[in-house]
């Protein structure tokens, strides 16, 4: 896990959790998010969302998780991530992120679209050709040459 930080700015303004689903074949299952998304429009990431009031990290990305795309993930998360970033809509403020990766054996076929344009299973070799939204690539690109992903890759074949 790392961490990224910004000096100069205190105030969070909103918390955000990501997903990164290995599912079988360790592809990734990555949403394109909404062309009018205030922000990052027709970029890719994996699924998440706002964390809401009371809800630790975990339990709003679990939560994001099942109402974006179907898929319940009963195994352990593991945080990949966790830092801040400027808010672009709200430049005096930072978003605060928690990035977990969960193996889900699921396939396409599994999967519900509930938000975004598309999501898609992405073979892990694929996922670095997407146009893929900031903090996804932060988080992504290191993470799929980690000894993480292939322990999680391992699970769902």
């Amino acid at each position: 896990m790392f961490r990224l930080r910004f000096a100069g700015m205190a105030t969070i303004g909103h918390r955000i959790a990501l997903v990164v689903v290995v599912g079988r074949g360790g592809a990734l299952l990555m949403q394109l998010r909404d062309a009018d998304a205030r922000a990052d429009p027709n970029r890719w990431s994996p699924p998440g969302g706002h964390i809401e009031p009371g809800e630790t990290p975990d339990q709003a990305a679990r939560r994001e998780l099942t109402e974006e795309t179907g898929l319940v993930a009963t195994g352990p998360m593991r945080q990949l991530w966790h830092g801040t970033s400027p808010d672009r809509i709200h430049g005096e403020r930072l978003i605060e992120w928690y990035a977990f990766a969960t193996a889900v054996p699921a396939t396409q076929q599994d999967v519900t679209l509930g938000e975004g344009q598309a999501l898609e299973f992405v073979a892990a070799d694929k996922v670095a050709e997407l146009d893929l939204t900031d903090v996804a690539a932060l988080v992504l690109l290191p993470f799929l040459e980690s000894a993480e992903y292939q322990a999680l890759a391992g699970t769902t074949e």
